[in-house]
């Protein structure tokens, strides 16, 4: 039994534990929402997600991770990874991206897409973080680099005026909101905006 857990993948010239176990052993450890949030940066194939260092994205596919955590039955944090695994979505880009998706869905809004491309009627295509394309609402986490680098906070103004001038509503999230007074009233705008 100790064998097939404990399986070693080569990662920058080191023998560590495979993603898989990786992921049962921080089951153990990391609050939920933490645990997704390393599951994501696994999953993702966005080549900006940041601080990855592995090259080959997806480092594992969201399916072999479902596969390979019933191998972990009865292992401390094998539960809490089959629980987060259910929430994990690919594609994601940041982990505030994740935690703000999980954190609008655990105050009751329904799941929002993620990374989603809109094109519109000016044919420019735009993508948002977060989305409830049915009802125009582009949801954004804005880190600290959408102030501090000029071209993306230029390019971030350009681009939230043509959304909203095409009738979506946007909502920007920056870490401030995260605070528990803040978050309530960033989700009763959502809540308000869906049908």
């Amino acid at each position: 039994m100790l064998d097939r857990w404990f399986e070693a993948v080569e990662f920058d010239g080191m023998r560590v534990v495979s993603p898989p176990l990786l992921l049962a052993m921080l089951g153990a450890e990391l609050p939920e929402h933490e645990l997704v949030a390393v599951a994501e940066a696994l999953v993702t194939g966005a080549e900006n997600y940041p601080g990855l260092r592995f090259a080959a994205r997806p480092r594992v596919a969201l399916d072999a991770l479902r596969a390979e955590a019933v191998r972990f039955v009865g292992m401390s944090g094998a539960d809490a990874l089959t629980t987060a695994l259910d929430r994990v979505r690919p594609g994601v880009e940041s982990p505030m991206e994740t935690y703000l998706r999980l954190r609008l869905v655990d105050a009751g809004l329904p799941e929002p897409e993620v990374n989603v491309e809109i094109r519109l009627p000016s044919g420019r295509n735009v993508r948002s973080d977060l989305a409830y394309r049915a009802d125009r609402v582009l949801i954004d986490y804005e880190g600290d680099h959408h102030r501090t680098d000029a071209d993306t906070w230029f390019d971030d103004i350009e681009r939230v005026r043509e959304i909203v001038s095409c009738g979506y509503d946007h909502v920007r999230v920056t870490r401030r909101d995260f605070r528990a007074g803040r978050f309530t009233a960033v989700v009763e705008h959502i809540r308000r905006r869906l049908g």
